[in-house]
């Protein structure tokens, strides 16, 4: 390559510099889905290698352009995507690792640092750099965010059980606000001994609550005039201001943005129904914000490729791979520590599970900023942003590149035609569901006959596609007992749960008896993956791999 062209190529204007990191972003996701890839790895690895050859100059990923551009968009579409019924079911180990799990999490990765580091300090040859309590308890701050982008997309493509999804999701959109929050108690505790423990509650308590109430408060107004609407853009423009105006907001105000933009998102989610927003309108909305959480995920983790010094990580490589197994530890006592606590109740996780969370923590760019953003006159700074940067760039590597192996060694995985039988199955109930309805409009003679009968003959055609794209996909019969097994418990427990909402509505039942009888229908429906676990008797050779086709008649 002529060196005029890379002298170019380095020089460009910010405008065009954006414009080829798209080009890049594009690039690498096509190449990744053809390497069969984790998408994000290969962000991080592409801008890693643009940084060191020093082929392009890129923004920095500062704290302003994380907090001000990333954080609001990413944080609001994740939340939009969270059902708040389906985040109730499952608030305790969400969270209770999103709370007392951060706080818990940073102590344990820094002890477990420190012990490490003062192990291997006393070998002959030690590599080892000494850290002391005020160190580790930044470096465990930094890094108490997770960050598991990359092991979601892998695991929606896997069709791994929805719960365990839901978690892993769940976890890391309160642990981003609560992580962020300690990681500045810590720091102003670190820098000014004389704020006694009770005053870090008080203000956590009021960094978190404040931030919750500002948000609500922003996504209720707000989503108010968007069920006024009936222009799709202007939704769409005012899901933005939402998003943005709920964090600077807060900020402003002192609270937490991003528990402030979680809030709004969820309020705005819960408020904005079919019936209050019509469903193609719902479709543009769900679009645009998968489309932009997609940009910034895919900017953020390029950028995190150009911001890694590899000579600079190479130097303290001994001191990151302890950092990296004092933090793994952690994580894995707490997953343990919660799933043993569930077992005691009604929502018992499989240990299984447990190292799954325990594996999944991936941290990313929230971890690298929040190190570059120590102050340059604190001691041990470019230690603890080097052993930040080295953390989270082995975490995305090796955890992220691992996961798949571990998943389906885990017996997690459903299959690879999993996804495909329950989509195509979707389809053709949906399908098989509009014959009697046509028969009913056909009784009423609304409409002519002709107007009937084409309608029947493309609804037929439709039906009987969806039954040949059936017949081609073979699954064991454990996985077609499964699929069939959660959708008639599915539709049931709805069934049941709408009933019980006419019922209080129409007052044939109080609010206790509602609430209670509610509760049990919820906790059946968060048990479908485990009571949808046991296989059916083994089938005859004509069965296997064919989904049950009822007749239509």
């Amino acid at each position: 390559m002529p060196d005029s062209f890379i002298q170019q190529i380095q020089h460009l204007s910010i405008e065009n510099t954006v414009l080829v990191l798209f080009l890049v972003v594009a690039l690498v996701a096509i190449g990744a889905r053809r390497l069969r890839m984790p998408y994000t790895v290969s962000l991080v690895l592409a801008g890693l290698g643009l940084g060191t050859l020093h082929l392009l100059s890129a923004p920095v990923l500062d704290r302003q352009t994380l907090f001000t551009i990333f954080l609001p968009g990413l944080v609001f579409e994740a939340s939009i995507n969270m059902r708040a019924m389906e985040l109730w079911r499952e608030r305790f180990s969400i969270l209770t690792l999103a709370l007392p799990g951060v706080i818990l999490g940073i102590g344990l990765t820094a002890a477990i640092l420190i012990l490490a580091a003062k192990t291997l300090q006393s070998l002959p040859t030690s590599l080892i750099l000494p850290i002391n309590w005020p160190l580790a308890l930044i470096f465990g701050a930094a890094i108490a965010a997770t960050d598991p982008i990359t092991v979601v997309a892998l695991f929606r493509s896997l069709g791994i059980p929805r719960r365990l999804l839901l978690i892993l999701e769940g976890e890391s959109l309160f642990n981003d606000g609560t992580a962020i929050v300690f990681f500045g108690l810590v720091l102003t505790y670190l820098r000014h001994r004389a704020n006694a423990p009770v005053d870090l509650v008080a203000e956590f308590l009021w960094l978190v609550g404040g931030g919750f109430l500002v948000g609500a408060m922003v996504g209720g107004i707000l989503t108010q005039v968007i069920r006024r609407s009936d222009d799709a853009m202007v939704e769409i423009t005012l899901t933005t201001v939402i998003a943005y105006a709920s964090f600077l907001i807060a900020s402003q105000m002192g609270v937490s943005g991003v528990i402030s933009t979680v809030a709004a998102g969820l309020v705005f989610s819960a408020r904005i129904s079919e019936e209050t927003l019509a469903i193609r309108r719902q479709a543009v909305l769900r679009d645009f914000w998968e489309y932009l959480g997609f940009l910034l995920n895919s900017m953020v983790f390029l950028l995190m490729g150009f911001e890694i010094q590899i000579p600079a990580l190479l130097h303290i490589w001994p001191l990151i791979l302890v950092s990296w197994v004092a933090a793994t530890l952690a994580r894995g006592s707490l997953a343990a520590g919660v799933s043993a606590l569930l077992k005691m109740g009604a929502r018992s996780l499989p240990r299984s599970w447990a190292m799954v969370l325990t594996w999944g923590g991936l941290r990313g760019g929230l971890s690298m900023v929040l190190a570059m953003s120590l102050p340059a006159s604190l001691p041990g700074h470019a230690l603890i942003v080097n052993l930040v940067f080295g953390f989270v760039l082995l975490t995305i590597i090796v955890q992220g590149m691992s996961m798949t192996p571990l998943v389906r060694y885990l017996g997690l995985v459903e299959g690879q035609g999993f996804r495909a039988l329950e989509i195509a199955s979707s389809r053709w109930r949906n399908i098989a569901q509009m014959l009697p309805e046509l028969e009913r409009l056909r009784s009423t003679e609304l409409f002519s006959e002709p107007v009937m009968r084409s309608a029947e003959e493309d609804y037929q055609k439709q039906l009987d596609a969806a039954e040949a794209e059936l017949g081609q996909i073979h699954v064991d019969a454990v996985q077609r007992y499964r699929l069939e097994c959660r959708q008639l418990r599915a539709r049931l427990l709805n069934l049941q749960m709408a009933n019980l909402r006419e019922a209080y509505r129409e007052g044939r039942i109080d609010a206790g008896v509602f609430q209670a009888l509610f509760t049990d229908l919820d906790l059946r429906m968060a048990s479908l993956d485990s009571d949808c676990g046991s296989p059916p008797p083994v089938p005859g050779p004509s069965e296997e791999g064919m989904l049950h086709v009822p007749d239509r008649d």
